[in-house]
């Protein structure tokens, strides 16, 4: 992604050459003060940042080559949104993400008041498609998305830069050798790098999977209590307790499965069971109030109208 800055300084030229390293210093009295250094190998790229933004930066970006990109937000941050994807890409402090994209313009805001450290490695995606199988659940969904020419997020949550990367990103930023060793070397620890990636947006994204699994059946437990209990329904704390979580995580996951809070469900099923007794003939508007716990018989009028639409006077008729 932010290889395309140093493209500005006239390294577009060099993408068909073997290889072109720079490094560059440069000291803006508006912006600040900013490293770039970048490397360019036929089949991939490395470029590292080190900017101290005395402002907030917007930069745009022209249409991209179709390519994997690799990003490693070291410090500082990003927030960056493509034409062509549908969700921006946010990078904090210590996060990781990998994004195939092609032909897409972009925007990219870069906050002040921090050091902003970022590797980023882009690689070809003939050369991915070559060392990538569909096995792996990550690469099958990026080879898909090149070869439907669709730019994609890897994982919609970044990845947390474990100690291992760090220790092959250090290896990256302070390579020793030259020349064909250095290829050799680089591409080495790219690959390295790849495959920690790979593994720990996977990781990641799994982990995810099992916690939604854990609270889509906690919250279908206390919808099954609520349908058969809404009449005598205990308190948040007692209903915590009885699901062996906290009022917090009870509430928070109730409501992302069915939209709605615990007490304002187990209303709504009162009143479906209002409805039946009064279509039954069994009560009058006023037995049934009471019976479902309301003080006033206008409080459960004022409540079947907001659910149903209509008053249950019209019930009866």
């Amino acid at each position: 992604m932010n290889d395309l800055l140093l493209y500005q300084n006239q390294l577009a030229g060099s993408q068909h050459t073997s290889q072109v390293a720079a490094s560059q210093h440069v000291q803006d009295p508006q912006l600040g003060k900013f490293l770039q250094r970048y490397i360019h190998f036929e089949h991939f790229n490395i470029a590292q940042l080190c900017w101290q933004l005395d402002q907030e930066l917007e930069l745009q970006t022209d249409r991209l080559e179709a390519g994997i990109n690799m990003n490693f937000m070291l410090s500082g941050g990003i927030y960056s949104e493509f034409e062509t994807l549908p969700q921006p890409v946010r990078l904090k402090p210590m996060e990781h993400n990998l994004l195939f994209t092609c032909d897409s313009s972009g925007t990219h805001l870069f906050p002040t008041g921090t050091l902003l450290h970022n590797l980023h490695v882009s690689l070809s995606t003939e050369y991915f498609k070559s060392i990538c199988t569909e096995e792996f659940r990550l690469s099958d969904l990026l080879l898909n998305s090149i070869e439907r020419q669709s730019p994609i997020l890897a994982s919609a949550h970044n990845g947390n830069i474990t100690s291992h990367m760090l220790q092959t990103i250090k290896g990256i930023l302070e390579c020793p050798f030259e020349g064909a060793v250095q290829k050799l070397y680089l591409e080495g620890k790219v690959l390295e790098l790849l495959a920690l990636q790979f593994e720990n947006l996977q990781s990641t994204k799994e982990r995810e999977t099992r916690v939604l699994s854990k609270d889509t059946a906690l919250a279908e437990e206390i919808r099954l209590y609520l349908e058969q209990h809404y009449m005598e329904l205990a308190s948040l704390q007692q209903l915590a307790k009885m699901f062996g979580t906290n009022e917090y995580k009870l509430k928070k996951v109730f409501r992302e499965r069915f939209g709605r809070g615990v007490f304002t469900y187990a209303q709504e099923l009162r009143l479906v069971h209002g409805l039946d007794l009064l279509t039954s003939g069994e009560k009058n508007v006023a037995q049934v109030a009471e019976l479902l716990g309301y003080s006033h018989a206008n409080h459960f009028t004022t409540a079947f109208r907001k659910h149903f639409g209509y008053p249950p006077s019209r019930v009866r008729k």
